[in-house]
């Protein structure tokens, strides 16, 4: 079979690569463009399928789609595996037998749910796709009440739980390891706050839990806990966190670490292969070398690549935001979040049960250089967050005051 060629292949066809191919269009009009992935959607803007879809009944499974194709002389190839790539040759080759040849290669091919005791099915959900939000959602429409099964206290974790709670006719347990919500990232004030959220909301939480075992049946999915109780839930959901699918870059013979090592025009040890998005291993202006798997990041990370495919020779120097709404906490933040850290809060309103507390958090070093900050319910968060990359870029963190009142 004969190599089909394009000036800019991206292997990928998630938010990251919808993103540089927008870039690449910024840079170069007329270059072809081809996105090879392996699901049988389109991109799609996938904070939604675990937030808005469930929680703003006018938004709709329409508004999420993300259409790279539609850029002239771009190409989407859906159900496109990449099992090879040939660095020699420009080429990579797909496990249906299709070869693409390349002149600029992105790889974007993101993460790959850690697999627990079971595997999935339509009653076990490792929630990652749209594919994915098809199945939770019919389960959600059944007859009767739903019981689902939550595990893992990830961000995802964290956000699908209070969506389903929210639903009618759906019964949620949820599996975490910490002994409160959030209790690796937010003081305990905050994770008592957040307990006693969803536990109003009817979640039980069946804390500081591992599944140590699972069964599936035509009726149910078991699961046995580290504590030696065991669940029997309708649905069970996986929120166990992803790994970096840096396979092709390995196999090739490209530098890898957590992820694939790029610098910072996100070019990979081949100045003619990039990577963006979840899967990048980068040197952030602020923070040091890290991979963040937030959606601002592959937006930003896969339009810059894109254009630095394109030839803009541009250096990534943005440190992405991260955001949650949890029972109307709206929470956005940058850097790192880790009780490791020294917390430094500073609240206008304390959480306590009935107060939605609001205040800024700091996380510092011991040498109190500042890591990360997170907003909570404040109203102009944006001019805050732009405060907080220059604090976090000039190491200080005397100036708290200043942030929260921006």
């Amino acid at each position: 079979m004969s190599a089909q060629h394009y000036d800019y292949l991206i292997v990928g066809a998630g938010m990251a690569a919808a993103c540089a191919a927008q870039g690449i269009r910024e840079r170069d009009k007329s270059g072809s463009i081809g996105i090879l992935g392996d699901d049988i959607d389109p991109p799609a803007t996938r904070p939604a399928l675990a937030k808005k879809l469930w929680l703003d009944p006018a938004f709709s499974l329409q508004k999420i789609w993300m259409r790279p194709d539609q850029h002239a002389g771009a190409h989407l190839h859906l159900q496109h595996h990449v099992v090879e790539l040939d660095r020699h040759e420009c080429t990579v080759r797909c496990s249906n037998g299709a070869h693409f040849h390349y002149g600029q290669l992105l790889l974007a091919t993101g993460g790959k749910p850690t697999l627990q005791r079971l595997p999935p099915s339509e009653r076990v959900l490792y929630f990652r796709t749209v594919s994915d939000y098809r199945v939770l959602r019919a389960w959600s429409h059944t007859d009767g009440i739903l019981h689902a099964a939550v595990v893992g206290g990830s961000w995802l974790g964290m956000e699908l739980t209070a969506a389903l709670c929210q639903q009618e006719r759906v019964r949620v347990q949820w599996v975490i390891s910490q002994p409160q919500p959030g209790t690796d990232r937010f003081p305990p004030a905050l994770c008592t706050w957040l307990q006693h959220a969803f536990s109003t909301h009817g979640v039980e939480i069946l804390s500081e839990n591992h599944v140590l075992q699972g069964d599936e049946s035509e009726d149910d999915v078991s699961l046995i806990l580290e504590d030696g109780s065991d669940i029997s839930a309708d649905v069970a959901v996986m929120c166990t966190g992803i790994a970096p699918c840096d396979e092709l870059a390995y196999q090739s013979g490209l530098a890898v670490d957590d992820g694939i090592t790029v610098n910072e025009y996100l070019q990979t040890s081949d100045p003619t292969v990039f990577a963006a998005g979840d899967i990048a291993f980068y040197p952030d202006s602020r923070l040091g070398r890290q991979r963040v798997e937030h959606v601002d990041n592959a937006q930003q990370m896969g339009r810059c690549a894109g254009r630095n495919m394109a030839g803009a020779s541009e250096a990534y120097t943005h440190t992405p935001y991260f955001y949650t709404r949890l029972f109307g906490l709206d929470l956005k933040g940058i850097g790192h979040m880790s009780t490791d850290l020294q917390l430094i809060c500073h609240w206008k309103t304390p959480p306590s049960p009935g107060n939605t507390p609001c205040g800024v958090i700091y996380y510092a070093d011991d040498d109190s250089t500042l890591r990360g900050i997170v907003f909570i319910n404040i109203d102009d968060s944006e001019a805050g967050l732009t405060l907080a990359r220059q604090v976090i870029n000039t190491r200080d963190s005397g100036r708290p005051e200043t942030i929260l009142k921006a």
